[in-house]
Formats: structure tokens, sequence, C-alpha cells
């Protein structure tokens, strides 16, 4: 049964991480930072104009920030629920569970499953 409820939990987690777009969000956070990074170096540019763009862009990276912080703490909530919902209906205890997925080979091997699945399921979203 634990084994179930821990895959429940990796299918709830790489569903919000698709559904809350968290790859496409973090890509234009880099985005944003290389493009000040290559506003400073511009030597065309007067102190005034870089200082304006830097500005401008650390605003949007804390937007960008914030939003992958909620995104990020919605994607955790998601993988949360099997594993609560299994306690409250007595299915096993929440501890037992968790004791389980901080097990060396446990976390080894979900994480490879949570690799191939985002890769696959950037692969799939670009088609």
């Amino acid at each position: 049964m634990t084994v179930i409820i821990v895959g429940l939990s990796v299918l709830c987690f790489i569903a919000a991480f698709q559904v809350l777009n968290l790859v496409p969000r973090a890509r234009t956070a880099i985005a944003t930072s290389r493009a000040t990074a290559a506003v400073m170096g511009d030597k065309s540019l007067d102190e005034d104009a870089k200082e304006a763009a830097v500005q401008k862009a650390a605003l949007s990276l804390m937007k960008n920030f914030l939003d992958l912080l909620v995104r990020g703490i919605l994607t955790l909530v998601a993988a949360w629920v099997p594993i609560q919902a299994a306690d409250m209906i007595g299915l096993k205890p929440a501890d037992e569970t968790l004791a389980f997925m901080l097990r060396l080979d446990v976390i080894l091997i979900t994480s490879v499953i949570v690799t191939v699945a985002v890769i696959i399921g950037l692969r799939v979203a670009k088609k």
C-alpha cells in the first residue's frame, strides 16, 4: 500500500509541476537575468540607461521569484494530498509513508521516475 500511496504522490507532483508551468516560468526568469547581464555589459549605453534597465529587471525577477515560490509550494501541496488522504482514511499513517519516502533507494528511484516524466512531458509539449 505504501508504494501505491508514494506513486500517487509522485504522479500528483508531476501533474502539478506540468499544470503550473514551472519550467517555462523558470526559463522566463533565466532569460530576464541573461538580458540584464547583456544590458549591464553594453558599452553603448550610459549608466542611467543601465540603471533603469537593471531596476526594471530586478522588479521583474522579484515577481518571478514570488510566482515560482507560490507555484512550487502548490506543487508540494499536491504531492502531500495522497499521503494525507491515505492517513485520514486509515490506509497508512503519514509518518510511515514519509519514512518510506526518505529511504535512499526510494529517493533514487523516484528521482529517476520524475526526471523521465518531466523530460517526456517537455518533449510532448514541444510537439
